[in-house]
């Protein structure tokens, strides 16, 4: 019995936290989920400092262009947090210069957001040589 519940317990505490960037629990109890529909973050969080990726020199060269798909969570710091990779393409060509891209943005609350509430979004960011430039397997921006 004891077994079972150390079991159940430890199931229990997995679900409810995810890990962070530093590797410490992150536990978001209230988080809004806005994954489907990105145009309602407007009503909460806005893009105060937006970090361009820099573009990996290796993809560069080659002329290879992508894109990464993230859901992530606006903290009440503003900070993005427990950064998922949905898609990337092509799949980890751009993943860590994006990851370290969004890691760098913030978000201010907006006046309706007094009480800082953590909202679950997602967000592309594109590579891309020319501006305008599509990649095959990316939505449009």
């Amino acid at each position: 019995m004891n077994k079972f519940y150390v079991l159940f317990l430890a199931i229990l505490l997995s679900a409810c936290a995810v890990t962070s960037e530093n590797g410490e629990k992150e536990v978001y109890l209230n988080t809004i989920d806005l994954t489907n529909d990105a145009t309602q973050i407007k009503n909460y969080w806005v893009v105060s400092k937006r970090i361009n990726p820099i573009y990996p020199r290796d993809a560069a060269h080659k002329g290879i262009t992508g894109c990464v798909e993230f859901s992530f969570v606006i903290a009440k710091s503003g900070r993005a947090q427990n950064i998922e990779v949905i898609k990337a393409v092509p799949e980890k060509t751009f993943n860590k210069a994006a990851i370290e891209s969004l890691k760098k943005y913030r978000w201010a609350p907006t006046n309706s957001n007094t009480s800082l509430n953590p909202v679950l979004a997602t967000i592309q960011l594109d590579f891309s040589m020319t501006r305008n430039q599509v990649t095959s397997g990316c939505s449009v921006s």
